[in-house]
């Protein structure tokens, strides 16, 4: 379950969600598409906090987050396949885990600890 309020993940998720907006997803991520951009693309208002922390992700997350979502595009999943449990704190940054699960490649988006 994606937790967020306006501007974060959940806005994401209702995208995501309508199997019509599959093919361009897909087509976005195996492009390489910026998170960001994409959500530009699909009208998706992204709050200055929740851009700074996608800003802010790794390469190596990025990956992560986009392997899973590609295979659940793949698939004809309606639920983007990854947990993002902010609720109203926003983190310094995020990280990025992934498991195999009886649905495919899950990514955990969690809060980084403070360095």
């Amino acid at each position: 379950m994606t937790v967020a309020g306006p501007g974060g993940p959940g806005a994401a998720q209702v995208v995501f969600g309508n199997q019509g907006n599959h093919d361009q997803l897909l087509e976005m991520h195996l492009a390489g598409v910026p998170f960001l951009e994409m959500a530009q693309r699909m009208k998706v208002e992204i709050s200055p906090e929740y851009a700074k922390l996608i800003q802010g992700l790794s390469d190596d997350d990025v990956k992560k987050i986009r392997s899973a979502m590609i295979e659940a595009l793949q698939a004809g999943r309606t639920m983007m396949p990854y947990t993002c449990d902010l609720h109203d704190q926003i983190p310094p940054g995020l990280r990025v885990t992934t498991e195999a699960t009886d649905q495919g490649l899950w990514a955990n988006v969690l809060p980084a600890t403070a360095s």
